[in-house]
């Protein structure tokens, strides 16, 4: 079984403009409804590769019970602390013939510190049956900036292994409490490492770097690069597939899928990296995050390259 957790989930709505321009007045013609938050988005494609998936995190409002109400429907059982705020609404603008991808996030409802150890509480009953925990996005404001290191502790002390997807302050204290598997994209990365990451090089060598601070595997995510990975000794890169490009939006997170469907099934860091690129890929070909099939994803496996840059 996984667990994602999501402390801001949101409400997507993606609008697909023809001729989009900021000071027009637009009727989209295509409009996409879906749950969304880094984790939530983890959590649909995990139920599309088949496995038992449970999402918590904190939902409010109608737009909380119509994110419970699409995971339900897409085979995840949803177990959330729910908030006396609204959940938020993001809007992604999408002009493909302009090549517009713009995105506008709300910041989500306050978190108290209440619900914050309402949540650790959450997480604490499902660890007798989890085998992965994925924490991922930021955080609505109020969220405390070890939330994730404090769930950390709790998930290993359980013996349960830890992917962390996060930002900022968030993914500075989780990474100090050593979650199995840490994966940030290149600005993440530079962020936390104090360092440029302009290339596949860099990647490779922030990735192999912040092994050295208790983590066991690194994936740094390079949106159509591809991603690296370090493990031990290993250091590995994954070119992805062409493909035309629809929108990147969550490609991040299916990356996450992958990786937790690989750890899950026991596969070796070459195959995680297969998979992760894979879900990635497949969900960049599409319209809305998260939103690829199963056919899709399997598909691309074989077809992503991987090579060891040691």
């Amino acid at each position: 079984m996984i667990v994602t957790v999501t402390p801001n989930t949101a409400v997507d709505k993606t609008y697909v403009v023809e001729g989009f321009h900021p000071q027009a007045i637009h009727k989209p013609c295509v409009t996409l409804t879906t749950a969304g938050g880094k984790g939530v988005n983890v959590a649909r494609v995990c139920a599309i590769l088949g496995c038992e998936v449970i999402a918590t995190g904190f939902v409010g409002g109608h737009t909380g019970d119509f994110i419970v109400g699409e995971l339900q429907r897409a085979g995840v059982l949803p177990d959330f602390v729910r908030v006396a705020g609204e959940t938020r609404t993001c809007v992604e603008i999408v002009d493909p013939e302009q090549g517009v991808h713009a995105k506008v996030n709300e910041p989500g409802p306050h978190i108290t510190a209440a619900e914050a150890a309402h949540l650790e509480r959450k997480v604490s009953g499902w660890l007798g049956r989890a085998q992965v925990v994925v924490l991922a996005g930021g955080g609505p404001p109020g969220t405390p900036t070890d939330l994730y290191a404090r769930l950390i502790a709790r998930v290993r002390a359980a013996g349960v292994r830890v992917i962390l997807d996060a930002s900022g302050e968030l993914l500075r204290h989780g990474v100090a409490a050593g979650p199995f598997l840490v994966k940030p994209n290149r600005e993440e990365l530079a962020e936390l490492m104090g360092t440029e990451v302009d290339s596949i090089d860099d990647a490779a060598t922030g990735a192999r770097a912040l092994l050295q601070s208790g983590v066991a595997t690194v994936v740094v995510s390079l949106g159509a690069e591809g991603a690296v990975l370090a493990h031990g000794t290993e250091l590995l890169y994954a070119e992805p597939p062409p493909i035309e490009l629809v929108s990147t939006v969550g490609s991040g997170d299916c990356l996450v899928s992958g990786l937790a469907l690989g750890m899950v099934r026991g596969l070796p860091p070459e195959m995680l990296l297969r998979w992760g690129v894979a879900a990635g890929t497949a969900n960049a070909a599409v319209l809305g995050p998260g939103l690829c099939t199963r056919a899709e994803i399997e598909a691309l496996v074989a077809k992503v390259k991987v090579s060891s840059l040691r």
